[in-house]
């Protein structure tokens, strides 16, 4: 064997076994509320004490949002479809099933997800509205992607997404989804980098950041394998109807939906959201649960720690 031969493959060696070795940085990022009026969402969750910040249109125009950040760095994305051309072909092109032929793919596999879940509310207004999905941030740069991958979660690849803020600025980011239904979507951090003023993390009601992210399944062994492959390194917590991880800056937990004990906070997540996610708040009110269960949340559901 040559010289140069045995250097790289030296050299690919120590890339596996450093790629082995790093651990993923996944953080709590933010969920998906589906809406159908976005600036009457933005008066409820104002009412309700949050302080909702402009958000802006999405390349394509496919879509508006405004954002609710919280001191932690994780937020709220009130989302609204818009109505025009390209919107309407996209769903077609998923109640037809052809765009599932393109789920693999960097674009079209985020919006067969996202189709797919809005769809799970009964589609355009005047249906249910509620929150369809959740996002983990990911550092790409550290490798993240390529770490996933390795875990054997298949993942469509990277997408160059962007939003025109209210100001006129253009902010980007990759994005990416797992193919198992199961697990959430990644995006990186934001170019260029935004600074939220002070006054757009402090909310009236006292809620300072993303406690736990709920998942209600319905194939609990199946979520539960597709979890502990995506967070191999975090630490966990077995209950008897849950698995309980913990990340850097929150919990996940998946809980059997056909087992569960908690009986009444899944009818509530069933009869105000599609059945599957909740919210657990860091907050200093502890009435906040249940003052969010009083008003307008378009179909969050908020459940006590």
């Amino acid at each position: 064997m040559s010289f140069e031969l045995k250097l790289i493959i030296l050299f690919l060696d120590n890339t596996f076994l450093n790629l082995n070795n790093k651990k993923l940085t996944l953080n709590l990022d933010h969920n998906v509320i589906l809406v159908n009026n976005l600036d009457q969402a933005i008066e409820d969750y104002t009412q309700l004490g949050f302080t909702v910040s402009p958000g802006g249109a999405h390349a394509g125009g496919i879509s508006r949002n405004a954002l609710i950040h919280f001191q932690d760095g994780t937020f709220l994305e009130l989302l609204v479809m818009e109505t025009g051309g390209r919107t309407q072909l996209l769903k077609q092109m998923y109640t037809s099933g052809l765009l599932k032929n393109y789920q693999t793919t960097a674009k079209y596999g985020m919006a067969y997800r996202f189709y797919g879940r809005t769809l799970d509310l009964g589609g355009p207004p005047p249906n249910r509205e509620g929150m369809t999905d959740f996002c983990l941030l990911a550092d790409h740069e550290a490798g993240d992607y390529s770490k996933m991958q390795s875990q054997n979660v298949a993942l469509t690849p990277p997408y160059e997404a962007s939003r025109l803020r209210p100001d006129g600025q253009t902010v980007s980011w990759k994005m990416y989804t797992a193919l198992d239904d199961a697990l959430p979507f990644f995006r990186t951090d934001y170019y260029p980098k935004i600074t939220r003023p002070a006054a757009a993390l402090q909310h009236a009601n006292g809620v300072t950041g993303t406690q736990k992210i709920i998942l209600f399944v319905e194939d609990y062994s199946a979520a539960v394998q597709s979890y502990q492959q995506l967070f191999k390194d975090n630490p966990s917590q077995q209950t008897e109807d849950s698995l309980i991880f913990t990340l850097n800056n929150g919990i996940v937990e998946i809980i059997d939906a056909k087992n569960t004990s908690r009986k009444e906070d899944l009818a509530l997540v069933k009869a105000q959201g599609i059945g599957r996610f909740a919210q657990v708040m860091l907050s200093n009110n502890p009435d906040f649960a249940q003052q969010m269960q009083q008003g307008n949340t378009h179909g969050l559901v908020f459940l006590q720690a």
